[in-house]
């Protein structure tokens, strides 16, 4: 520095010597008083994980004193059982209807409240109220209407003449699977508009606003700008969507209990009947953690298709 005596540089020096200092002590003080925090967290999580896993290769039972390590055997033994198979199949309708609907329910709906003007606040609360309550909350709601003796819906339907007796929505494999689908919808559509709508408005109006000049319909707006740019937040929604409904339980678990003859029962409720009721804990902990491959591969191949399709655009 030009102009500037030796003592004024020394004086800088260790200005920044003691600003570099203060900012280490301040670095080390936040890791102290995070450890605990740390920690807490590592054996809530870490440790479950990894043991889960150490058991996923052995044939540990409850209530039983001798275990031993079978290696692959959990995992063969459940790919070769017919009813883990049911189990997937089950929970991929599940997962793919209620996905499809929500994610197709949740745009028309974020895309009417970008161009509502008045009153946005009010029906974004209004759509915030289903994820306030629990999912068993849901399933015991749902459960009532559904009743094929004083159940609100077959009331309506016979009511209105749409049908002449009274539906056992939850006693019929088919009726039983829709209305799980049915009630998921109803729950998570709300998030899935909220994830839409955020992505939506913050798309810049100067994009629409070029379009039109170029001459484009609102539907080529919406092909070639609107979904482009709205890629991120549309995995991000499918992403979290999808390994919410594949792990579901509760809700099926108060509604169906998997039933009637399984027809209902997802890849939780499968492991957890063999878990509490068979005490096999080994092969559950081998069963999610298959569950928890399937849901990588799902998310890679999702990622995939997204990255394949904005490369395109």
């Amino acid at each position: 520095m030009k102009g500037t005596s030796n003592s004024e540089k020394m004086i800088i020096y260790k200005r920044l010597s003691s600003h570099r200092t203060q900012k280490m002590k301040n670095i080390q003080f936040g890791l102290l008083i995070s450890v605990p925090a740390i920690l807490i967290v590592l054996g809530i999580g870490l440790y479950p994980l990894l043991y889960s896993f150490i058991l996923s290769f052995t044939d540990f039972r409850l209530l039983h004193d001798e275990t031993s390590f079978v290696g692959l055997g959990n995992f063969i033994h459940l790919l070769k059982e017919n009813e883990f198979w049911n189990a997937l199949k089950v929970t991929s309708l599940i997962t793919f209807f209620s996905i499809f609907f929500e994610f197709l329910l949740g745009l028309c709906i974020a895309l009417t409240l970008t161009s509502i003007t008045r009153g946005k606040n009010f029906f974004r609360t209004i759509f915030l109220l289903p994820m306030m309550l629990s999912p068993v909350v849901v399933g015991l709601m749902f459960r009532y209407m559904f009743n094929d003796e004083f159940g609100i819906i077959n009331t309506v339907l016979l009511n209105i003449g749409l049908i002449k007796t009274p539906i056992p929505w939850l006693l019929q494999t088919n009726f039983a699977l829709a209305s799980i689908i049915t009630l998921d919808i109803w729950a998570a559509t709300p998030l899935v508009v909220i994830l839409l709508y955020s992505g939506l408005i913050n798309i810049p109006s100067t994009l629409y606003e070029a379009g039109k000049i170029d001459g484009t319909n609102p539907f080529q707006s919406f092909c070639h700008i609107t979904v482009p740019l709205l890629k991120p937040i549309i995995f991000v929604t499918l992403i979290i969507r999808g390994m919410d409904v594949f792990r579901v339980f509760d809700s099926i678990y108060v509604l169906t209990a998997g039933g009637p003859a399984n027809s209902t029962e997802s890849l939780a409720m499968y492991l957890y009947r063999i878990n509490w009721k068979s005490n096999e804990i080994g092969m559950a902990s081998a069963g999610s953690y298959l569950m928890l491959l399937i849901m990588i591969i799902a998310s890679l191949l999702l990622m995939k298709s997204m990255s394949v399709g904005r490369n395109r655009v």
